[in-house]
């Protein structure tokens, strides 16, 4: 693939016309694109066989290294796995012997981990440059007691109810009393087959006191988290609010509720661009440039050798409109994350480059900047040759129920 002087070679008023073409494309008119209906609401029974199935582990290990059984579960996972912080702990741990067969992903790891006293998490952004994936599982010292505590699968979620307290506002004198409220918190763990948008929420909270009282939730029912925080893009925390009667309220009898706004991708199709040549300011209708996917519109724009000092690196610059891309009624934008993990770029050996950063130059429009990825032999990695694109077609929101009895109430 010939190109000149750190830029793949479109010029004069070719170049100009199709700059043309594409302002005409992807100007205010596509911008403004009319609100469509939301996602399609389904089970989370019904996303996990879309997504063709949950992460399931198997593993039957008898007197083997703790180090040896977690590595072979994150592979089973298809994620990678940093054991840098606890080698020490794990070098002084005893052998395991484990009997799993066929169980969701995050139930092994927390058994696994919890009686190792370590615990995991996934770092906070993608690192394409350790696993394919993108996703890294941190092993770190220490019982992680936000994820301890009765939980339920729900397709390909592990809903875990961690904690519950009782808080009393303390007034002034003159002031009158506030009252007691209990603050339930519920984690949802993510499996790492699913990429969600935006921010998960609830709705249809429901709980009752030992004694089978209805309790008053603070906050509205359509919306009645207080507190949702990302622990890490596969792990978040919400806080539920009640108030409490004054006298009597020994346990939470039972919460109830679901959990909304768990939009992700759960069908998608595979562009294949090989000829990266026709990439910059390529016309959609005879160079193969740009694509309509699930109601939306895409377009590669360009690719373009941006060195980092000694280092080689590409940009790589894509758009996208309509659904599901840009802001509309229902469907939360697109995480930058998201994006990115949603590309591959190879060389002519199928050697894949990494994506290193990724930012929105502006609405719709994203640069991602790739870096050659040192495979397992060591050898060098060619200029780009092909381009993967998986542009998503069908989008979902899963509502997932939940129902927890008898929580201890300090």
């Amino acid at each position: 693939m010939a190109h000149s002087a750190g830029r793949f070679p479109k010029t004069g008023l070719v170049a100009r016309a199709v700059c043309l073409l594409f302002a005409a494309v992807w100007g205010p008119a596509a911008r403004g694109q009319p609100q469509h209906a939301p996602p399609e609401h389904v089970t989370p029974e019904a996303a996990a066989e879309q997504l063709g199935g949950v992460t399931r582990i198997t593993v039957h290990a008898r007197e083997q290294s703790p180090t040896t059984v977690l590595r072979e579960i994150a592979r089973q996972a298809g994620v990678g796995l940093d054991d840098y912080d606890v080698r020490e702990t794990l070098g002084k741990s005893p052998p395991l012997t484990i009997d799993v067969e066929d169980q969701p992903f995050w139930q092994v790891m927390r058994s696994v981990t919890t009686r190792l006293g370590i615990h995991a998490a996934f770092r906070e952004r993608p690192d394409f440059w350790s696993h394919e994936s993108g996703w890294m599982l941190e092993l770190r010292s220490g019982a992680d007691t936000r994820v301890q505590g009765p939980s339920r699968v729900e397709g390909p979620f592990v809903i875990v109810a961690s904690r519950s307290v009782r808080s009393r506002y303390l007034t002034e004198p003159s002031e009158p009393p506030r009252g007691t409220q209990a603050m339930i918190d519920l984690i949802i763990l993510v499996d790492p087959r699913v990429r969600l948008r935006g921010r998960p929420s609830g709705r249809d909270l429901k709980v009752l006191d030992d004694r089978g009282n209805p309790l008053t939730v603070v906050g509205p029912e359509y919306s009645w988290p207080h507190d949702v925080q990302m622990l890490s893009p596969l792990m978040w925390r919400l806080t539920a609010v009640v108030d409490l009667p004054e006298q009597g309220a020994t346990r939470i009898g039972k919460i109830q509720g679901v959990l909304s706004d768990l939009v992700a991708t759960v069908e998608s199709e595979r562009w294949e661009v090989s000829d990266l040549s026709v990439v910059p300011g390529a016309d959609a209708s005879d160079k193969g440039s740009a694509r309509r996917a699930g109601g939306a519109q895409f377009a590669i724009r360009s690719l373009i050798p941006e060195p980092d000092g000694d280092e080689r690196q590409f940009r790589l610059t894509l758009a996208s409109f309509g659904l599901g891309e840009t802001a509309d009624f229902g469907w939360p934008a697109r995480t930058g994350d998201d994006r990115a993990a949603a590309i591959e770029l190879l060389d002519g050996a199928g050697r894949r480059y990494f994506a290193q950063s990724w930012e929105e130059a502006e609405r719709g429009v994203w640069h991602v900047r790739f870096r050659p990825r040192v495979d397992k032999e060591n050898e060098p990695v060619g200029d780009p040759a092909k381009l993967i694109w998986k542009l998503p077609t069908k989008v979902v929101e899963i509502d997932v129920p939940f129902e927890f009895t008898d929580l201890p109430l300090p």
